[in-house]
């Protein structure tokens, strides 16, 4: 996302014991990353929030996607041998993004580790050499998406195969811990001067002061395959910004995408 003024974003879904992830941010392209906790929630280069998981054992500062269900890392950036015992697929995924970067590589399955939860033989793609990392202090992405071909490079790569786990990383997160209220949340924040004052990531939990949320009526998707809701209004420093587009059918709403990856 590219947000130029202060806000702050509140994204609940329904879809897990629950993690909450404080994060500051990092200066443009900075490979000095200060966080207030091991989970290492950051804003880098005031658009893209990163956060720390485990594969094989090895810690990898990834972006947190809502808009595809994309998992990939480039262990290139990680010392030798990082993804040993990662297993096999034969199968190969690529992600492209506007900013016409890419990352390509081998499909596997490997142990994957997120604040509280783990996940055995998650699909992942060992993204080699990409050019879509800005370095150590991001070295890879994690969609928060759902289970579709159209936001999955694994999911597409292999939908004939049926003899391996392609699902997301959330499905089998919740799937693996039944007892996890099913639902994440951010709350996105910046000051005027464009440095972070707070924010948090959940899962299964939200933050005690927006805890009011959960008895907000859920919002219906517009879409099968994204997070999409209808809109009324955006308010930018308490003034009402002007959004191009047509209204959906029938209603005065905007048709919205809550992507946390917009600036890839």
């Amino acid at each position: 996302m590219r947000p130029a003024v202060a806000c702050a974003l509140l994204v609940c879904f329904p879809w897990a014991t629950a993690i909450s992830i404080p994060f500051r941010k990092v200066p443009a392209r900075s490979v000095a990353v200060a966080t207030n906790t091991t989970f290492g929630f950051a804003n880098l280069d005031n658009n893209v929030y990163v956060a720390e998981i485990f594969v094989q054992g090895h810690n990898f500062s990834v972006q947190l996607d809502t808009g595809s269900s994309d998992f990939w890392v480039d262990s290139s950036l990680a010392p030798a041998q990082a993804l040993q015992g990662v297993a096999a697929t034969a199968f190969n995924a690529t992600n492209c993004y506007l900013d016409t970067t890419c990352a390509s590589g081998p499909v596997v399955l490997a142990d994957t580790t997120f604040g509280n939860f783990s996940v055995p033989g998650q699909a992942m793609v060992n993204a080699l050499d990409s050019n879509a990392t800005y370095g150590p202090v991001m070295s890879g992405l994690l969609g928060l998406g759902g289970p579709f071909a159209s936001t999955s490079s694994i999911m597409r790569s292999t939908a004939s195969n049926s003899s391996f786990n392609g699902l997301p990383f959330l499905n089998n997160l919740f799937d693996t811990y039944p007892d996890v209220e099913n639902y994440i949340t951010f709350q996105l924040s910046r000051a005027v001067t464009g440095d972070i004052d707070g924010g948090i990531f959940t899962i299964g939990e939200t933050a005690a002061e927006w805890a009011s949320v959960q008895e907000t009526e859920q919002l219906p998707l517009l879409f099968p395959d994204g997070w999409s809701a209808g809109v009324d209004a955006v308010l930018i420093n308490g003034h009402k910004a002007n959004l191009p587009g047509s209204a959906l059918a029938g209603s005065t709403q905007l048709a919205s995408l809550i992507d946390t990856g917009t600036a890839r």
